[in-house]
């Protein structure tokens, strides 16, 4: 699941993370493109309160519980008191993401962007929104730039890390994720101050039973390890993320190695190069149906390759 930060520790990618209280300033992550109208009707349950900052906590509060409508209430008043509260821009973002208002989220994002350029979270959440639009290479360069403006964002490093698995940048994923456990061994742990949104725990659970069941077909399916992992990343479940795309590496590259291997055989043979698999069973004297311990057959088989010694005496197929 994507994660949302709210609270001014580190945001994640395809993770919806909303941390605990925003309070004055601590708030969950998204952002867009031109910020929405603000509502200026609050409804008549919610009582009123005395200022945007208030506001802007107790929507938080309600971010927390699921309770996205009153959130959204809440936070359009702070923002009718306060155009240029940049904290309730980018929690807002977040209650139109948990209505799964994408285009608004991005638009409330960008316009905390734009009133602070300097203010880390918008960038991360907006990541999140990419990752759950398929545009990973935006959501890495957004957790990147969540990165350089707040060093050790364990949020934006485990965002960025998915956004990198789904790319298939395996080696960039798992030093994103290790980095996360660095910061933070304790990530996958279950916090009250966190919110899980996106995706449910139910379509992880799906992807997970996909992957399993690819694994289960073809247990050399790397891709099916990386889709695996990247459900374990957004679940938090990090060590198993690793371990899943450790074995995806060594999967790719034992398939890159023997597809190498294949290409230099067939080059080898058009160049009238005997390759060396078929070398060293030539030395070994070995054939397909048995053993030629004749040096005649051995000699025609180095001359004549293989196929050609077949063809002609019926002998020394490799």
């Amino acid at each position: 699941m994507d994660r949302l930060d709210n609270s001014g520790r580190g945001p994640l990618a395809v993770v919806v993370i909303a941390w605990g209280l925003v309070g004055m300033g601590a708030t969950p992550l998204w952002a867009g493109n031109e910020p929405v109208p603000i509502p200026r009707v609050i409804p008549p349950n919610l009582p009123k309160l005395h200022s945007a900052a208030a506001y802007n906590v107790r929507g938080n509060d309600y971010l927390n519980q699921g309770e996205f409508l009153k959130a959204m209430a809440d936070l359009n008043e702070a923002l009718r008191l306060d155009p240029q509260y940049v904290w309730a821009w980018n929690n807002r973002g977040i209650a139109h993401l948990g209505l799964r208002q994408m285009k608004k989220a991005l638009a409330d994002y960008h316009q905390a962007t734009k009133l602070d350029p300097k203010f880390a979270f918008p960038y991360n959440n907006r990541a999140v929104v990419y990752n759950l639009r398929g545009e990973h290479e935006k959501a890495a360069a957004e957790c990147t730039k969540a990165i350089e403006l707040e060093p050790g964002y364990v949020l934006a490093h485990n965002n960025r890390g998915i956004a990198r698995a789904e790319l298939r940048r395996i080696d960039e994923a798992i030093a994103d994720f290790e980095e996360v456990l660095r910061l933070e061994p304790d990530f996958g742990e279950a916090r009250p101050d966190r919110i899980a949104t996106f995706p449910s725990a139910e379509d992880n659970a799906r992807r997970i039973a996909k992957a399993d069941e690819a694994l289960a077909r073809d247990p050399a399916d790397a891709d099916a390890l990386v889709d695996r992992a990247v459900a374990h990343a957004l679940a938090q479940r990090l060590p198993q993320a690793i371990a899943d795309l450790r074995e995806a590496k060594r999967l790719r590259a034992a398939a890159a190695s023997a597809r190498a291997a294949r290409e230099e055989g067939v080059d080898q043979e058009a160049a009238g190069v005997r390759p060396s698999p078929a070398g060293e069973r030539w030395r070994k004297g070995r054939c397909c149906k048995k053993r030629c311990g004749r040096l005649v057959f051995r000699i025609r088989c180095l001359i004549l390759g293989h196929r050609a010694s077949k063809k002609l005496f019926g002998k020394c197929l490799w």
